[in-house]
């Protein structure tokens, strides 16, 4: 189902959907649903005084949840609980969680003539959980990414102007960006039949990762420089690891 007023446009959706399997094993199951949500303000109203630098500014936003499980007859166990209830009547094998804002926000605007902004930040987080029946354990895998962009770019259509020459113009496009990346990944094994166990780490890590990038086009010369900063943290082994990577490049057309 979809809204649209005035420049403003808001879209809702839910998902539901699954199989079934059968083989000499007995049957397996899976299922998926979930919520997702977007929303679209184009054009905003913009006061005059804003105006004189931004002539147009767009923001768009979407969210989704996912929820899955996954089972298997083989697993399943009727015995009462602690709660009185069944420990596992349906065979539940794993159940996965996951939500998404994707983007969480983006903001697009043109600035001046002939400039370009466009920001967005994207966040994803999910947790999934294995039951590993005739071992009293559960695993859990949590993870966990923020990435964060802004890219700007403008071109000179008459030319810019260079110092000492000034009887010589050179039109060019000028493109940079600058990307932010932060993903945490962590897993563990519970020890479901001890409540006062500690978890078992198994992983757990942190990644970030950081991309400033500038291009431009001179004439019949086109341009590109990059750089990367990957700093890799393992927490369980106490250790870290950087990386740092350059680039440039020069295409001359003729």
């Amino acid at each position: 189902s979809g809204l649209r007023l005035f420049n403003t446009r808001l879209n809702f959706n839910y998902l539901e959907q699954g199989g079934n399997t059968h083989n000499i094993n007995g049957y397996q199951f899976n299922r998926t649903k979930g919520p997702e949500m977007n929303f679209d303000y184009s054009n905003v109203y913009l006061p005059y005084f804003v105006r004189q630098y931004l002539n147009r500014l767009d923001f768009s936003s979407s969210y989704q949840i996912k929820k899955g499980i996954r089972g298997n007859s083989v697993k399943i166990d009727s015995t009462l609980n602690e709660d009185g209830g069944f420990t596992n009547p349906l065979g539940i094998e794993s159940i996965n969680r996951e939500e998404q804002w994707n983007p969480k926000i983006r903001i697009q605007a043109n600035w001046g003539r002939t400039g370009k902004v466009q920001t967005q930040y994207r966040k994803t987080e999910s947790v999934k959980t294995d039951e590993l029946k005739g071992q009293d354990r559960r695993q859990v895998t949590q993870s966990r990414d923020d990435d964060f962009t802004l890219r700007y770019s403008f071109s000179a259509p008459g030319g810019l102007k260079i110092p000492f020459l000034s009887k010589v113009k050179l039109q060019s496009n000028v493109r940079t960006s600058l990307g932010f990346r932060r993903r945490l990944s962590r897993s563990f094994t519970e020890i479901t039949n001890d409540p006062d166990a500690e978890p078992l780490i198994n992983r757990d890590t942190e990644d970030i990762t950081f991309t400033p990038t500038l291009g431009y086009d001179f004439a019949q010369v086109i341009g590109n420089i990059s750089a990367s900063y990957n700093s890799h943290k393992d927490r369980k082994s106490g250790t870290t690891r950087t990386t740092i990577t350059m680039k440039l490049s020069v295409q001359l057309d003729f």
